[in-house]
C-alpha cells in the first residue's frame, strides 16, 4: 500500500514537472515568435528605406556614407 502511493506521488511529481517544462517552453517559443515578427518587419522598413534613396541627389562623397549603410543593415 505505501509502494503504491509511493508511486503515485512519484507519477504526479513527474507529471507536474513536464506540465512546468511545457508551460517555460511555450513562453520561450511565443517570445521568439513576437521577436521575430518584429525583427522582420524593422529590417523590412530599413531595406526599402536604404534602397529606395535617389543617390543622384547627393555628392559623390555621400555614396561611400550610404554604402557603408546599407552594408550594416544588411549585415545578417
Amino acid at each position: 500500500m505505501l509502494q503504491a502511493e509511493r508511486f503515485a506521488l512519484e507519477r504526479r511529481a513527474k507529471r507536474d514537472l513536464l506540465a512546468i517544462k511545457e508551460k517555460e517552453l511555450q513562453f520561450y517559443t511565443t517570445n521568439f515568435a513576437s521577436f521575430s515578427t518584429q525583427s522582420v518587419l524593422l529590417v523590412g522598413f530599413s531595406v526599402s528605406a536604404v534602397t529606395t534613396l535617389l543617390i543622384t541627389e547627393y555628392d559623390v562623397s555621400n555614396i561611400y556614407i550610404l554604402k557603408d549603410c546599407f552594408y550594416i543593415l544588411n549585415q545578417y
